[in-house]
């Protein structure tokens, strides 16, 4: 599947080709960057059947990847062994977390710990609600500053209302001075502590399509403003899995349907 993806202001976090208006993707791997013209030609020479993507002006940049809330789990996995959380309340408070994540735009969500259910009630809860694996990157082993320096059950205070708490992704803001750095920690820096630079944090050809969509462009906001942003869209390997208007329509059904019942 060929997507050419235009109208739009791609951030790509590569020095050497700061912002494109077009990126074309095979496959789930970005081909080329540039404008719409110029890629419609590359992908008609290959003969290419090319599915147009109109951005509609949004301000694209590569997929945000949030090591930051992976201490977060871990206190939420303690709390369960030490039976400090209703078991009842497991699955909302995981659905709330990753709902949470993923609108501040997390295209991948890592994870400390192998990718076993079996022995993390976080991971069961995953499984039980669906969410897809592709979202999650296990047993990594890399710490924020925040979570090395932090005290024991520090992180205690997660076990409140995910969407009412700063240990949860929020952190990031408070490592960075603006927001281009603020960017470059969730994409570039991530990937190269991830051991993925080769694969994730700019949006060059060759790397995976994932993007973190904005329908303004941060760049010309402050931190405060940027830091109570939500994504509108979120892509990996070039498919949709977040859409702001979509999510807003799933969350009214699903009031709706908890009234009736």
């Amino acid at each position: 599947m060929t997507k050419l993806f235009y109208n739009a202001r791609f951030k790509t976090m590569d020095d050497a080709c700061p912002q494109v208006t077009a990126v074309l993707v095979r496959d789930g791997v970005i081909a080329a960057t540039g404008d719409r013209m110029t890629l419609t030609e590359e992908a008609e020479a290959s003969g290419d059947r090319v599915e147009f993507c109109d951005m509609t002006g949004l301000t694209v940049f590569p997929g945000f990847i949030d090591l930051v809330s992976a201490a977060a789990f871990d206190e939420f996995d303690r709390a369960a062994r030490e039976e400090m959380l209703l078991p009842e309340d497991a699955s909302s408070w995981v659905k709330s977390a990753v709902e949470f994540i993923i609108d501040k735009g997390a295209a991948l969500i890592a994870v400390h710990g192998p990718e076993d259910k079996a022995g993390s009630l976080f991971r069961q809860c995953l499984g039980v609600l669906d969410f897809s694996e592709e979202s999650f990157i296990y047993d990594v082993d890399y710490q924020t500053e925040l979570e090395r320096d932090c005290g024991p059950y520090y992180f205690e205070a997660i076990l409140g209302d995910p969407n009412q708490t700063f240990l949860l992704f929020n952190p990031i803001y408070d490592m960075v001075e603006n927001v281009h750095d603020c960017v470059k920690a969730l994409t570039l820096d991530a990937a190269a502590h991830l051991g993925l630079a080769d694969q994730l944090g700019s949006i060059t050809p060759g790397k995976l399509a994932n993007f973190t969509v904005f329908d303004e462009n941060p760049f010309e906001s402050g931190m405060r403003s940027f830091s109570r942003s939500h994504a509108v869209q979120v892509y990996r390997r070039g498919e949709l899995v977040y859409d702001v208007d979509r999510q807003s329509i799933n969350d009214m059904y699903d009031l709706m349907i908890t009234q009736v019942l």
